[in-house]
């Protein structure tokens, strides 16, 4: 469905009717979307609301927000896509279940430790900060 490349990332699914997000991380885009899109298109999702507009028919988007080597550590790199889950405000507004932390105190105890990263990351992928 989607043409990608093999590459580590923090990515965004995107509904272009709503502009409700989901906020993934991967070592492998590839594979991962096609799992998500492998269970979305056989109605098998474990997120029932993405579910729901796909089987409304409702058209999605792919973004890179930012790209990351394969060998960036676990925690770092979720602590990125916390990150982005907050910006994004996709628990409220979008289609993320959880925080990647337990909850919204953890996840922003877990952006401050990895904070380095995260602001490397986002220098490297030229996100802008004035979006926080």
């Amino acid at each position: 469905m989607y043409d990608v490349d093999d590459i580590s990332c923090i990515y965004r699914i995107v509904n272009i009717r709503s502009e409700k997000s989901y906020i993934g991380n991967t070592k492998n885009l590839r594979t991962r979307l096609a799992e998500h899109f492998y269970t979305l298109k056989n109605g098998k999702h474990y997120n029932s609301a993405l579910q729901t507009d796909f089987d409304a028919g409702d058209e999605f988007r792919i973004e890179i927000l930012a790209a990351l080597k394969k060998s960036d550590n676990r925690k770092k790199r979720n602590a990125l896509e916390a990150y982005f889950v907050m910006l994004y405000n996709t628990l409220d507004e979008g289609y993320n279940m959880v925080y990647t932390y337990q909850d919204a105190t953890h996840t922003i105890e877990a952006i401050k430790e990895n904070i380095e990263y995260i602001s490397l990351c986002l220098r490297k992928t030229e996100i802008e900060w004035n979006k926080v």
